[in-house]
């Protein structure tokens, strides 16, 4: 299992629920879920978490197509390591789900990566802006009004979500045709993200539409739609480790078709 992160995300602070310090003074602590809670519900996953430079307020020029390809070479050395190869479950989180999705697009293309493509069996979106977010280009202007006071900003990673986005188009157009043999889960935000009155990426953005996909709602923001403090029975990791479970059950059906 894979964890890519989102825009201005962190490999670890992404998926941390912190917890309010127990007295003042004293350091916050948190759950990270990957880490914390899901080893007990999937004993025999080797979890990872990947992080790459997402911020928003950065000077790279770097794009989803150069992060793509840096995903690809550190998981292709991350891999050489094994003496069979294992099925890959990726869990992509906002802008990590366009990264993954471009990885895979280069992944069937070029021979080198065809082993990763090969043994990718599931993903799990968690607000993934597959048709961009209504929120990029209000903050497209604004990373311009920030360059202008001298503070730099990663303007094409801004840029690649603005709504309908033509390079989105044609990303999300070309994944649909490589994922026969990859079982999908997404899941859509339904809560508002402080300081914004509206949802970051809206249902009908957060969904592929591919005949096979599974969609379910979470009771979260786009902040928190990937972080969990507890494993409480009905909370929000039951429902996405209950989901993951089945996923990799369907993983396992197709992988033997």
């Amino acid at each position: 299992i894979i964890a890519i992160h989102g825009l201005n995300g962190h490999a670890f602070r992404t998926w941390t629920k912190e917890c309010p310090a127990s007295q003042p003074g004293a350091a916050a602590t948190g759950t990270m879920w990957l880490r914390d809670l899901l080893p007990s519900r999937l004993p025999d996953a080797r979890i990872m978490t990947y992080g790459y430079d997402s911020r928003v307020f950065s000077g790279t020029k770097a794009d989803v197509l150069q992060d793509a390809e840096e995903l690809l070479s550190q998981l292709r050395a991350k891999r050489e390591d094994l003496e069979v190869g294992y099925p890959i479950l990726f869990i992509a989180h906002s802008l990590g789900g366009l990264v993954l999705k471009q990885a895979l697009c280069v992944a069937k293309d070029h021979s080198e990566y065809g082993e990763l493509f090969e043994m990718t069996r599931g993903i799990t979106f968690m607000g993934t802006p597959h048709r961009g977010s209504g929120v990029a280009s209000p903050a497209l202007i604004l990373a311009s009004i920030l360059r202008v006071a001298g503070l730099r900003i990663a303007k094409q990673r801004l840029r690649s979500l603005q709504e309908h986005s033509k390079s989105l188009f044609n990303l999300s157009d070309q994944f649909r045709r490589i994922t026969a043999g990859i079982s999908i889960l997404s899941f859509y935000e339904t809560k508002p993200t402080p300081p914004l009155s509206g949802l970051v990426v809206q249902p009908n953005s957060a969904i592929l539409g591919l005949a096979d996909e599974i969609i379910l709602p979470l009771e979260a923001n786009h902040r928190d739609i990937c972080r969990f403090a507890d494993d409480q029975d009905g909370g929000l990791f039951d429902q996405v480790a209950l989901q993951l479970i089945l996923l990799i059950e369907a993983m396992k059906t197709k992988g033997t078709a």
